[in-house]
């Protein structure tokens, strides 16, 4: 048989296949198994799934709350400088903010006379809790009435320029003539821009 005649041959039973697969409805599309295989099946998730993603964002949730709240307990002197405000809300909850580092220790008011003139004599100590040195600004000594109205004030000199870490220091605040209506004493550290001290009437 030579080459030429075995190739006719050759395409003439590759189109009686086709003639007869046409004859006997054997032609269809390929499935979508034959093009690409099985579909890869997803293992159902594990019984309890939600309940342990529910538990753990809680667990999330409470962990984010506590970091944030030792943030602000822990942070609370330098919340307050840049938001004073905040000093009342941390007062309230019995967290006082010192924001200044020094502290009054020990004050008391005390009417005394001396001849025919009748003195008010204030004294304490000011103390440094911070453990570095500070400046110690002077003093605003202020007279309320009993409704709690300020009647007078006055800025007495800082007892020292500046307190060694935890050092204290004695001071005392005199006034001549006191107001009648004078019912308490109200010390506090001058701010920045006060009236210079001055001797007390």
């Amino acid at each position: 048989m030579s080459p030429r005649k075995h190739s006719c041959v050759a395409t003439s039973i590759m189109a009686n296949e086709i003639d007869l697969a046409v004859k006997s409805g054997r032609v269809r599309a390929a499935s979508y198994e034959e093009l690409y295989g099985s579909p890869r099946r997803t293992a159902p998730e594990p019984a309890g799934t939600d309940e342990r993603s529910h538990r753990l964002r809680n667990i999330l949730a409470i962990g984010s709350a506590v970091a944030f709240a030792m943030v602000l307990v822990g942070q609370r002197e330098r919340i307050v400088k840049h938001a004073p405000a905040m000093a009342t809300a941390y007062a309230t909850i019995g967290l006082p903010v010192n924001v200044r580092g020094l502290t009054f220790r020990n004050v008391k008011a005390t009417l005394i006379n001396e001849g025919s003139q009748k003195i008010l004599a204030v004294e304490g100590n000011v103390a440094n809790i911070r453990n570095v040195a500070l400046n110690v600004p002077d003093l605003r000594v202020a007279v309320d009435s009993a409704d709690g109205r300020e009647i007078y004030s006055w800025v007495a000199k800082s007892p020292k320029p500046n307190l060694t870490a935890g050092e204290e220091i004695y001071f005392r605040a005199r006034l001549t003539a006191p107001p009648e209506q004078a019912d308490k004493i109200v010390v506090r550290f001058a701010e920045a821009g006060s009236a210079p001290a001055r001797p007390a009437r």
